[in-house]
């Protein structure tokens, strides 16, 4: 009976010790708002796109110029961060998240006539345009 009488206040101690410990730690330095713009261009003949947008992800499509899709990226973001992009066979897929504060807002200037389909968060301007 005496051990666990003594015991119990040593473990009372032991953890109010342990909890002061690690509060009391530097967490480090806090993350920092990052922000990167890119660009991108790409090939295209054909007279249908598709379009994925994922996670962070907001795509505007406006027309332009014949024989290619341009791309342009304004990312925003605080901590780590995934970004994931393909262009294959007349398909721009394009996924975008983070720890916190993101943001991916992406301007694609396609071909005037070309017909636009898509998934995601994706608005369209002067073009034919639907949901995949």
């Amino acid at each position: 009976m005496r051990k666990i009488f003594w015991a119990v206040p040593a473990l009372v101690l032991a953890g109010a010790a342990g909890l002061i410990y690690s509060n009391g730690r530097d967490p480090g330095p806090e993350p920092t708002a990052e922000s990167e713009r890119t660009s991108a261009v790409y090939d295209f003949t054909g007279e249908e796109l598709t379009l994925e947008a994922k996670g962070a992800v907001r795509i505007s499509v406006v027309p332009g110029p014949g024989g290619k899709v341009f791309v342009e990226r304004a990312l925003r973001w605080t901590g780590t961060r995934q970004q994931d992009e393909s262009w294959q066979d007349d398909r721009l897929t394009a996924g975008f998240t983070c720890a916190e504060n993101c943001d991916a807002a992406y301007t694609v200037t396609v071909p005037a006539g070309t017909k636009v389909r898509y998934s995601g968060t994706v608005t369209c301007k002067d073009l034919d345009c639907g949901e995949a």
